[in-house]
């Protein structure tokens, strides 16, 4: 039931929300970094499952009469605490008068709204990911001078990156991902290192066709399930001032652990607790403008944490 005082009238459409929920921008990768986990509260706690015990290798054989041997699981706790997010647009009656559909327009704001909503949620989540102090020690490394991978004649990515996988410990069953910046990717594509074990796969289409270093080909090299690349833009750039940009993901290249179930027990690198998902409101408010504004609010509730920091490792300044 919408809520009615003497200037506006706030109701959630259902159509909206939807429409914000399928709607993903171009150059997001943190969602599929972490473990999204459901919730129905804003904050509790969650296991961490103990690797020495999960993944102990017993003899656990019985005589005849034999007791079969205690599983100990065993598991430590950490918390979550989601925080609230939101964000909104105004659009003037006085625009919808004339539109040829108002829908388009809120659709369009509510585009700009999801898109304020990702971006920010995709910066804390690259600052997780990007951060060494939130990796175990040995997991972490920061490139420098000849060993950056744009030095093509005296860097080696391929040992570099299959040297700090073995650091990784993880479920079984979690999928490894890895990631990187734009910058970093297109410096890869052309590196000899890679290039050269990949050029048999690009020349199968016949003499003079080109060694292409894929994404899947990429993670295929190092037996990755997935290989994310973003381009994201962003400037913190004040309003009416020259823009700025930079890309999100910067130089550093890392691979994590995502843990496929949603369960709050996991051994996953990090988790995306979601108490709500992003909820489009509109509120009418008569008192801007001429005739008013229709405000296309977007808010969610979610909390990232990192729940196993050797799950993953991250190589700092990988390319100059």
């Amino acid at each position: 039931m919408p809520f009615v005082n003497s200037t506006s009238e706030v109701q959630t459409s259902q159509v909206l929300s939807t429409f914000a929920t399928e709607y993903q921008p171009r150059g997001l990768i943190g969602g599929r970094l972490l473990t999204r986990i459901p919730v129905a509260k804003t904050a509790g706690s969650y296991r961490t499952r103990n690797k020495s015990n999960m993944l102990r290798n017993d003899n656990v054989e019985i005589g005849d009469v034999g007791l079969p041997g205690l599983v100990q699981a065993g598991y430590s706790s950490a918390s979550f605490a989601c925080e609230n997010y939101a964000a909104e647009a105004h659009i003037p009656v006085v625009f919808e008068e004339v539109a040829d559909d108002s829908l388009n327009l809120r659709m369009d704001a509510t585009r700009e709204v999801k898109m304020r909503l990702a971006v920010a949620e995709e910066s804390r989540i690259a600052t997780i990911i990007t951060t060494t102090s939130n990796y175990a020690s040995g997991n972490y490394a920061t490139l420098a001078g000849t060993d950056q991978w744009s030095d093509y004649a005296n860097s080696d990515p391929f040992d570099d990156i299959r040297t700090y996988l073995l650091t990784i410990y993880a479920s079984p069953d979690a999928r490894k991902v890895g990631w990187c910046g734009v910058q970093v990717w297109q410096k890869l594509q052309d590196h000899p290192a890679i290039v050269e074990r990949v050029k048999y796969v690009g020349s199968m289409g016949g003499a003079g066709s080109p060694a292409m270093v894929t994404q899947q080909a990429f993670a295929a090299l190092f037996g990755l399930d997935d290989f994310l690349v973003s381009d994201l833009l962003t400037t913190s750039t004040n309003p009416g001032q020259t823009a700025t940009y930079s890309y999100m993901w910067g130089k550093d290249f890392g691979v994590v652990a995502v843990e496929p179930s949603q369960s709050t027990m996991f051994l996953g690198f990090g988790a995306r607790f979601v108490y709500q998902d992003v909820v489009i409101s509109e509120v009418f408010d008569s008192r801007p403008g001429l005739n008013g504004v229709t405000m296309i609010k977007g808010a969610h509730s979610v909390d990232e944490v990192v729940a196993a920091s050797d799950a993953g490792f991250v190589l700092k300044a990988a390319v100059a």
